[in-house]
């Protein structure tokens, strides 16, 4: 209903920019993200699903509005343990919001903060 994207079952409590581009978004929660890329692309980073519910609680921030980010640049930690003993899925989805329609190929099982997911710069 929001875009076009993906969802990723982290294994790992790093979460990083999948672009380049500034932070327009924080939640009070901690728990999503916006970034605005410089062609204009807005993404937005959910992390895990429901997870507003703890109110902040297993998410840290390492990044504020108006922050300039590169891809690969540390975002948020998520304490997973937290979040599956809370009843929570820490699937996490990154979505396009601004309308463009993109095509995605699977191309692993596995992906880090250096894989390539889509060209959406």
């Amino acid at each position: 209903m929001m875009g076009d994207g993906f969802a990723i079952d982290p294994t790992d409590e790093k979460i990083y920019a999948p672009v380049d581009g500034e932070i327009t978004v924080v939640f009070p929660t901690l728990h999503a993200y916006g970034i605005k890329t410089s062609s204009n692309k807005e993404v937005l980073l959910h992390l895990g699903i429901d997870t507003v519910e703890l109110d902040g609680k297993g998410f840290e921030s390492f990044v504020k509005v108006g922050q300039k980010v590169k891809k690969g640049d540390l975002i948020a930690k998520l304490n997973l343990d937290l979040i599956k003993n809370h009843n929570f899925s820490a699937v996490s989805m990154c979505i396009i919001t601004s309308g463009e329609t993109l095509s995605f190929e699977k191309i692993s099982e596995e992906v880090n903060k250096d894989t390539k997911i889509a060209s959406i710069n």
